[in-house]
């Protein structure tokens, strides 16, 4: 496992890079920036502790499979919902959203628990 030093730094530089975007060219585009970079960190360090994420969520390839599902679904439904529909992006994204979590409610319910 990767350890905390290592991460703290990491955090550390990722929070300077934010404030100097912020600064730079503006609060929001810092914030999203900064918002970016601590995501990517996350999966990361998930990637590179592989096998202490998958065994502390109890990740099977299944429910992965199923995530990774649901997140193409939700990319795919934005422009739907936008030059279909004539939603505004923003509303788009909350329509997609909570459609593809809705979905993985009544999937993950009417799973079978069974062997």
């Amino acid at each position: 496992m990767l350890g905390c030093n290592r991460l703290c730094i990491q955090a550390a530089v990722v929070a300077v890079i934010g404030i100097a975007a912020g600064i730079t060219w503006g609060a929001m585009t810092g914030f999203w920036l900064f918002s970016a970079l601590v995501a990517a960190t996350a999966l990361a360090y998930a990637g590179a502790n592989y096998s202490y994420t998958t065994a502390a969520m109890g990740l099977t390839p299944k429910k992965v499979g199923i995530t990774v599902l649901l997140v193409l679904m939700t990319v795919a439904m934005v422009p739907i919902y936008t030059t279909a529909f004539g939603a505004p992006q923003s509303g788009a994204i909350v329509l997609a959203v909570i459609t593809t979590l809705s979905l993985g409610w009544a999937h993950g319910t009417m799973e079978p628990t069974g062997p």
